[in-house]
């Protein structure tokens, strides 16, 4: 019986780079929470850029945060892990060398960004309805949870070269086609969703989880009933057990309707 609902955001339930989602979500959610269904929201963007995705019912949901790093109930924070403070002048200073690439650094409610961010970049960064915070020098920084680094998706992204020197330091994600993003080791969306599942005794075959990409992989293994959306990173390289019609399609919205018609006695038939 279906418990937890657990759904990754960008290229699952919106646009990547977008807050535009289907209003019809926020009653289906709510009626799922009405039936004793939790419902979780997972991804690399920071709380409150989810949050402003989900404003109508925003208190309602339990949210995995910055790739994993931060895991809240409502407005309340039960785990976070920052990276590590002696290692990210280093990386950080590499990463400005990398061609062609911009980047910030994600507490729980603000990207903190640089001066030689370019316009495309800005404009990103407010598409996600970012709260943007300058760089100040390292000791005027708020708690740093991750370095979301973008480059332009058309080739391979440089990020992914500075992986084995910092290897146990820091950990990385490829968190969709434009974006590599670094958090604290150990970290990870399927870590955050096993701390969620042991809070409230809830197994994996009790777990329906949404995903699209490779940084979702950790927890559609948490979950008996994984699906990537169709057409995804996911789906393609086969990452969960079933597949959602696509997102576009408000392929989550579909089945999240079937959880709810099944009272969670749930079963899904076409496989991935």
């Amino acid at each position: 019986m279906i418990r937890l609902v657990v759904c990754d955001v960008d290229g699952t339930l919106v646009k990547d780079g977008t807050c535009d989602i289907n209003a019809e979500y926020y009653d289906v959610i709510l009626r799922l929470k009405a039936k004793g269904i939790l419902v979780a929201i997972a991804s690399g963007r920071q709380e409150d850029s989810i949050r402003k995705v989900f404003f109508p019912i925003e208190d309602e949901l339990i949210y995995i945060s910055n790739d994993g790093a931060c895991v809240s109930e409502g407005k309340d924070q039960i785990f976070s892990m920052e990276m590590p403070l002696d290692v990210l002048p280093e990386l950080v200073a590499d990463i400005q060398k990398l061609p062609g690439c911009d980047f910030a650094m994600a507490s729980r409610d603000r990207f903190v960004y640089f001066d030689t961010a370019s316009d495309h970049f800005m404009a990103y960064m407010d598409s996600y309805r970012f709260n943007r915070q300058l760089f100040d020098g390292y000791d005027n920084l708020p708690p740093i949870y991750h370095i979301g680094v973008y480059h332009d998706p058309k080739s391979a992204h440089p990020a992914l070269g500075l992986v084995p020197k910092y290897e146990g330091k820091v950990q990385a994600f490829v968190s969709g086609h434009e974006w590599v993003d670094f958090t604290a080791p150990g970290i990870s969306k399927g870590v955050a969703l096993h701390l969620i599942q042991e809070r409230y005794g809830i197994g994996p075959e009790d777990t329906a989880v949404f995903g699209d990409q490779e940084n979702d992989a950790s927890m559609l293994e948490e979950a008996e009933y994984s699906f990537a959306v169709a057409g995804s990173v996911a789906a393609k390289k086969k990452l969960a057990k079933y597949t959602a019609p696509p997102m576009l399609e408000d392929g989550v919205l579909t089945v999240m309707k079937q959880i709810l018609a099944s009272e969670g006695e749930f079963t899904w038939q076409r496989d991935a």
